[in-house]
């Protein structure tokens, strides 16, 4: 009996590093993240109100690139350096711009809403920051995958493993 425990544990163990390697798989096989995807603001909601429904259109796309750029700026700079961020007020997102992409749009005669997606062009961000002299990073952290993995104890005694198997996960 003990052995066919012993040899129940062993297969467990196996099956959950072959899990661990295989979730380790797509960062092995140098599916690395796009450096476009740091520069990409996402769902960014807009809105504006305007005289009639193109100057709203025109309007909520303008404050979009600024708001979005202001994002993008906080998600590549240190929080320990966000006050000098001060020095890109005067900054045209519109220069910036890479391109857009509407997730969903509702307008009315005077009204604009829409989400939208926000690409920037990752040199001329750079060269503003850089410019600036405004530390930042804009690389992605490569995903990372955590597999729990339990090791019965060697003597009879505990209670460890019966805790664990009562656990709800």
């Amino acid at each position: 009996m003990a052995r066919f425990l012993g040899e129940k544990r062993g297969l467990l163990q196996a099956v959950l590093l072959a899990l661990a390697g295989a979730a380790g798989l797509p960062a092995a096989a140098g599916a690395a993240p796009s450096q476009d995807k740091v520069f990409t603001i996402g769902n960014y909601p807009v809105e504006a109100r305007a005289a009639d429904a193109v100057t709203a259109k025109d309007r909520a796309i303008a404050d979009g690139q600024q708001a979005a750029f202001r994002s993008l700026l906080k998600r590549l700079v240190p929080v320990t350096a966000y006050r000098r961020l001060d020095a890109l007020r005067d900054t045209r997102a519109a220069d910036l711009i890479e391109g857009f992409a509407v997730r969903s749009e509702r307008n009315s005669s005077t009204e604009y809403i829409a989400s939208y997606d926000f690409s920037f062009q990752p040199d001329g961000v750079r060269r503003v920051l850089d410019q600036a002299g405004i530390p930042y990073v804009d690389r992605q952290a490569e995903p990372a995958a955590l597999v729990p993995v339990y090791r019965a104890p060697r003597h009879r005694g505990s209670r460890a493993g019966a805790l664990f198997r009562g656990a709800r996960f």
